[in-house]
């Protein structure tokens, strides 16, 4: 469940012993210095972090596509149901 920060407490994490879930919105819009932002990443590289809900930029540059193509796959995906 959201705590207001765009965190999500970790007793809600299913298969995962990640201590601290963030929404791929929150890492999008944190104010943070660059070796705040550092930390971070490393914190998710070490299963510290986990990553819920990225964002459709977030998911399609991790997967290197266009965020078009991801748009479009959602929308296929909601009209083949």
């Amino acid at each position: 469940m959201e705590n207001g920060n765009g965190e999500y407490s970790g007793k809600f994490a299913l298969l995962n012993s990640a201590s601290r879930l963030v929404t791929g919105q929150w890492v999008a819009r944190a104010q943070k210095t660059l070796v705040e932002r550092a930390f971070e990443a490393a914190d998710m590289v070490e299963g510290i972090c986990l990553l819920v809900q990225p964002t459709i930029s977030q998911s399609a540059d991790l997967w290197r596509v266009n965020a078009t193509y991801v748009h479009w796959a959602r929308s296929r995906r909601r009209t083949a149901s």
